[in-house]
């Protein structure tokens, strides 16, 4: 199982530190000894978050405490943690106001073990997402025989990077002036395009552009409470899942062909197109919750959406997820598959 270096990004919420750190105090390492570095963004508020890092005893092996000299922001501080990899190798970053299952270290150690010589997992995600951002709607990603699934979006919520992940983005990110996200760059999810002053959004596009995924549990090693801050103005419950408390085991984990469960950027499922004989299935868009936009569509469409296209079959959509409506072939109406070329009669 790798080692792997803990990172707690803290700014001015010392609350949300202390929970973190108690979270991280009860976990069971084995006899690992990880590091654990608190870094702290500068600012005039935080001389409390200072004095707690400082005092705080960690008795499962070396801590070190950064205080930014100059306030970098969300963005910048992140960066900066994430080039912690190229002196410590794999590191486990955590916001302040994330909260750890007690095994979620066995677990990043054995997946960063499986993973990091693929060249197309750009991370591994300790946090199972159960909220679709874009759709603003739940998430439930189909089930399989492994303990992982696969994502094209990136982890915030808890994720482990190792040297050669964080130094692949940012070979690609360089200083960032360059990086350019069009308000019409369709392959982008439209929520991701107005952030501002995220690392996350800048992380999107590369995970696209560079064909690049997030390993991601079944079951949550992490969760998120969301604490009012630079970016949450009120508190709430939306970022909360269930965290594992299954005890120290051995993961099923599965390379990225052979899992059978990959969603795109926009948390749709791209195994659909084998249910369908070509020409549909190698030129299918997915768009089950209707948010990509049209100018990107292929020929063929499977979606929720109503279109003035000939609608070659029709499936139910009350099984959860939906993509399940059509694996099943069940019978019903509330998801269409077009012809984009042809229109409805």
């Amino acid at each position: 199982m790798e080692k792997a270096t803990i990172v707690v990004a803290a700014f001015n919420r010392k609350q949300s530190l202390a929970r973190c750190l108690q979270a991280l105090s009860k976990a069971q390492y084995e006899d690992l000894s990880p590091r654990l570095i608190i870094s702290i963004d500068s600012g005039s508020s935080n001389k409390d978050v200072r004095e707690l890092a400082d005092q705080f005893h960690w008795k499962h092996g070396p801590k070190t405490v950064i205080y930014q000299e100059q306030e970098l922001g969300l963005k910048r501080h992140i960066l900066a943690c994430g080039e912690l990899t190229r002196r410590y190798g794999p590191i486990i970053l955590l916001e302040d106001d994330i909260f750890v299952s007690p095994f979620f270290y066995s677990y990043a150690g054995q997946a960063c073990s499986y993973y990091r010589d693929d060249p197309r997992i750009a991370g591994i995600s300790l946090y199972s997402p159960r909220y679709n951002e874009t759709a603003k709607s739940a998430f439930e990603p189909l089930q399989s025989r492994h303990d992982v699934f696969f994502g094209q979006f990136p982890s915030s919520w808890g994720q482990l990077w190792t040297p050669e992940q964080w130094a692949s983005f940012a070979a690609w990110y360089g200083d960032g002036d360059n990086l350019d996200i069009r308000t019409d760059d369709h392959h982008i999810p439209p929520n991701v395009r107005k952030w501002s002053r995220s690392w996350k959004k800048y992380f999107y596009k590369y995970m696209i552009e560079q064909n690049k995924y997030f390993v991601y549990p079944y079951i949550s090693h992490s969760t998120n409470f969301a604490d009012p801050g630079i970016h949450v103005k009120k508190p709430t419950q939306r970022y909360q899942v269930t965290l594992s408390y299954c005890g120290e085991r051995t993961y099923a984990l599965c390379p990225l062909d052979d899992s059978g469960v990959v969603y795109d950027a926009f948390y749709e499922f791209t195994g659909l197109g084998k249910q369908f004989k070509e020409p549909v299935r190698t030129n299918l868009s997915v768009d089950l919750w209707g948010t990509k936009s049209k100018d990107a569509y292929s020929r063929f469409v499977l979606t929720t959406r109503r279109l003035n296209c000939k609608v070659l079959a029709t499936f139910g959509s009350s099984m959860i997820p939906l993509e399940d409506n059509v694996l099943q072939n069940m019978t019903g109406d509330g998801i269409y598959l077009y012809d984009m070329q042809r229109k409805q009669r």
